[in-house]
């Protein structure tokens, strides 16, 4: 961590960590984020009688994650998931996504932006994916269960993709 920074967001106190490295034993850094910050339920951490966070903000988080022959996105193991859906909102700003090898050299990065609300049992999603300076996907719906496992997600999602996001998911999901 590169720095700790403790400040009052209302009644809610908020702790933002800055250049954030996460070491994995197996592969070194596993996830760097230029900043993370934890906003503190107050009242749940009152009642409860421990710190309770309630909303995190990840900010340009890369993940080193190993992957498969011809995979580019990585896979994110259950646990990752278990801990994004205990906060009552997760916001992901600027999060770069899979990687570029020597043959994607050409093609810009991709990089996306998230917001993933829960309220009791529901969850909106709002997610918005570029290449390069250009929009290339968007999708916000409702539903509940997990949206990071799709077969354990049940709801509507509505957005709009491009004939270049079309193909930047088809090439990660390894579809023609």
């Amino acid at each position: 961590v590169g720095a700790v920074v403790g400040r009052m967001d209302g009644f809610s106190p908020r702790i933002e960590l800055r250049d954030l490295t996460v070491l994995d034993e197996q592969i070194g850094p596993a996830l760097s984020l230029r900043e993370a910050s934890l906003r503190i339920d107050p009242w749940q951490s009152l009642l409860s009688g421990t710190l309770r966070a309630d909303v995190v903000t990840l900010i340009a988080p890369k993940m080193s994650r190993p992957m498969r022959e011809g995979q580019r996105m990585p896979e994110f193991p259950e646990a990752f998931w278990e801990i994004l859906n205990s906060f009552g909102r997760v916001q992901v700003r600027d999060a770069q996504l899979g990687h570029q090898s020597d043959s994607d050299a050409k093609s810009s990065p991709v990089t996306f932006d998230l917001d993933l609300e829960r309220e009791r049992s529901q969850r909106r999603v709002r997610l918005s994916v570029r290449s390069g300076d250009d929009v290339v996907m968007t999708a916000e719906g409702t539903g509940t269960g997990n949206p990071g496992e799709i077969t354990q997600f049940s709801g509507e999602i509505h957005g709009a993709i491009s004939g270049q996001g079309l193909s930047i998911l088809a090439s990660n999901l390894g579809v023609g």
